[in-house]
């Protein structure tokens, strides 16, 4: 009894094992008097090891049952009480639909990508869907099953065509579960980023969004990140029930983005399983996690009684208008409770109206909703280690309870932006995903600390090569990956132990500078040596002074000076060796054309040449342009040039630079080499003789 309500369990008495004979049973029953006055509602209604899924066919007369190990299929027939057929499967199952009003189509979705479909005689047909799959649900009119799961796709198969149709695309990254609503037919999907999406299955188009999520966090759950959708359930039209992962049952009327009453667990695991019963004169919901079933009225949400497991619940069934709850568990048994003010035992076990005082009455304490079990720990992290002991704390155990309200209150003063930080987070990783869409541009430093990483590969080496080989390898080490891509580790500037460490060793680093540039300078010219005696002359006046920025900034100056000057002396020297070689260019090209124009004297008639752009820049370029076209290229190239001088001609060779000379040998002694070794010999040819011929026909 619980909360002053009658829980009969039906699966609390002893069973027998498996494997003895039948005399051994009934002689075990006659002599343990707990076997014998405990009544089994159905026959062999367990496992081998533990169940799955358990539902009711639509007409109400056979129940299915999923389980290990090995994975199989469990019918049992309730009219009769007992079971009908078991099969085994290839996989575990996740969940199956009856496509019949009775046992004789149903399909099962498994853990392996696989669905079968099974008829009366056996396993009919099986296929596989692209993504694993987590839900599953069959639309009537339409003839399709629907299958959510790991993927954005809501994938459709019709059974009457045999093959997938073109899917749903959607904008949720994952889904949890899958419903249709009975009235309209609308599909609603729950989606891992807390978001109910409703589906037209005519126009094959999303109809609206309800953002649940943002719903479901409260003051008094610890959260990281939004919660998810993971079970659905429609009432009517109008109704629907969400269960997050939080715990959370959240009741909305779909023409409404709020919800009208949020149900919390307490207990901090996901909603498993969310259920609508509806009696003669009652309004209740039932919903499930992992460790508790609570029954709680529609309208208000207040607690009208709970069933507690021993082991994990895994699904949840209940029997049309009555008060009979079956239940799948990680254990043997699968669990059957009687609750008579749920409602009348069906027809086909009106036995239990007659039997119940001789039944199993399950007592339990009663259950705190709303009170919160707390630590002495978590009051002193809320500030409330001051209340222990008066009235508004109830010691039980190890700790304490407190009222819900209280503690929510508490958490609010503690961190009263929680909720609007965590909306501020989700909103900014959805922005950020629509920024991975964009063209990127690779950069060559990180985003994170990339002053560092500068700084690393110039300490590092001065190598091109080394530098990328040192960023790949900085980057890719997992032992300092983070530090360049993680925003916790940051370096800022502007905090006061690293501006007092980083200008210690700037300092030191600029100190040994210095004193590298003063012993590099003595080796130059006089003006770098005054610069350096100069440079050590500041630092002593500047080291009897307590203030080290002067000191550097002397130095600093100091040594620009000697840069300065050495910079000045290099270009000078390098200037007028250039000069001298122009010079020198100038007045051998001032022989040559001498020589050519005294040569020439004879011949004064204007000729027509073409000049280049760089021939009209400079006097020699004019004087060129007076030589005849065989001068000119006489002059260029080295050979024999004829001149006529009145009534004689005079040949003279002009002479080409000696390094002009020897390259022109070189390159064709060079291209002589190559025709040599592209030439092909026909010494190896190797020819048949051909012999005489003779002359056998008539002359």
């Amino acid at each position: 009894m619980t909360n002053d309500v009658k829980i009969y369990n039906l699966s609390a008495g002893k069973s027998l094992p498996e494997w003895i004979s039948a005399a051994q049973r009934r002689k075990a029953q006659k002599s343990d008097i707990n076997i014998e006055k405990r009544i089994e509602l159905i026959e062999d209604f367990e496992m081998p090891d533990g169940s799955d899924c358990i539902g009711i066919s639509k007409d109400g007369n056979y129940l299915l049952a999923t389980g290990t190990y090995l994975p199989r299929i469990r019918c049992y027939e309730l009219n009769n009480m007992a079971l009908k057929f078991e099969r085994c499967t290839y996989a575990d199952n996740i969940s199956f639909n009856f496509l019949s009003d009775d046992y004789s189509k149903i399909i099962l979705l498994q853990t392996d990508r696989y669905v079968e479909i099974h008829n009366q005689g056996g396993k009919w047909y099986r296929f596989r869907v692209p993504k694993v799959c987590r839900d599953m649900v069959y639309h009537t009119t339409s003839c399709d099953q629907y299958f959510v799961g790991s993927s954005s796709q809501i994938y459709r198969f019709n059974l009457e065509q045999g093959r997938f149709l073109t899917p749903l695309e959607s904008a949720a990254p994952a889904f949890n579960s899958i419903q249709i609503n009975p009235e309209h037919q609308m599909i609603c999907v729950g989606s891992t980023h807390g978001k109910v999406e409703g589906w037209d299955a005519r126009s094959r188009t999303r109809a609206a969004v309800l953002d649940c999520g943002l719903q479901a966090i409260t003051p008094g759950n610890q959260v990281t990140s939004v919660p998810a959708v993971t079970s659905l359930s429609f009432r009517d039209g109008l109704n629907l029930a969400v269960g997050t992962s939080t715990g959370l049952v959240l009741m909305y009327d779909i023409r409404s983005n709020k919800p009208m009453l949020t149900k919390d667990h307490m207990y901090g695991l996901p909603i498993k399983k969310v259920l609508y019963h509806t009696g003669y004169d009652n309004d209740f919901v039932l919903s499930m996690d992992s460790q508790i079933v609570k029954i709680w009225d529609r309208e208000s949400g207040k607690s009208y009684t709970s069933i507690e497991a021993t082991r994990d619940f895994t699904d949840l069934c209940l029997y049309q208008q009555s008060g009979i709850l079956f239940m799948s568990s990680n254990q043997k048994k699968m669990q059957t409770y009687y609750i008579p003010s749920l409602g009348p035992a069906p027809r086909w076990a009106s036995v239990l109206d007659s039997l119940t005082e001789e039944l199993e009455e399950s007592t339990t304490a009663t259950v705190y909703d709303d009170y919160k079990f707390v630590t002495r720990e978590d009051l002193q992290l809320l500030g409330m280690e001051h209340l222990i002991g008066s009235q508004l704390m109830r010691a039980h155990m190890h700790g304490f309870y407190m009222d819900i309200r209280l503690y929510r209150k508490a958490c609010e003063a503690q961190d009263p932006n929680r909720v609007e930080a965590i909306k501020k987070q989700y909103v900014a990783s959805e922005i950020d995903k629509m920024r991975e869409k964009r063209v990127k541009i690779e950069l060559d430093l990180p985003v994170v600390n990339a002053d560092l990483f500068s700084r690393l590969k110039e300490e590092t080496t001065s190598n091109v090569k080394a530098k990328a080989k040192v960023k790949e390898d900085i980057l890719k080490d997992e032992r300092f990956s983070s530090l360049f891509t993680d925003k916790n580790f940051q370096v800022d500037p502007n905090d006061e132990d690293y501006t007092r460490l980083f200008n210690a060793k700037r300092t030191k680093a600029k100190a040994e500078a210095v004193s590298a540039a003063a012993a590099r300078e003595d080796e130059d010219s006089t003006d770098e040596e005054e610069a350096v005696e100069a440079v050590h002359s500041e630092d002593e006046d500047l080291a009897s002074s307590e203030d080290e920025d002067k000191k550097v900034v002397a130095k600093r100056e100091a040594r620009a000076k000697a840069k300065e000057r050495r910079e000045y002396k290099e270009n000078t020297s390098a200037r007028l060796d250039e000069e001298a070689k122009a010079r020198y260019k100038a007045k051998q090209l001032f022989l040559k054309e001498k020589l050519m124009r005294n040569s020439n004297t004879a011949n004064n008639e204007h000729k027509l040449s073409e000049l280049q752009n760089d021939a009209m820049e400079t006097k020699s370029g004019k004087r060129k342009s007076k030589q005849s076209l065989e001068e000119r290229i006489g002059a260029e190239t080295g050979e024999e040039v004829h001149a006529n001088t009145g009534a004689a001609q005079i040949t003279f060779h002009v002479d080409d630079k000696p390094y002009a000379v020897k390259k022109r040998e070189e390159k064709n002694e060079r291209h002589l080499q190559e025709r040599r070794e592209v030439r092909r010999s026909t010494k190896k040819l190797k020819t048949d003789k051909i012999g005489p011929n003779f002359w056998t026909k008539k002359k």
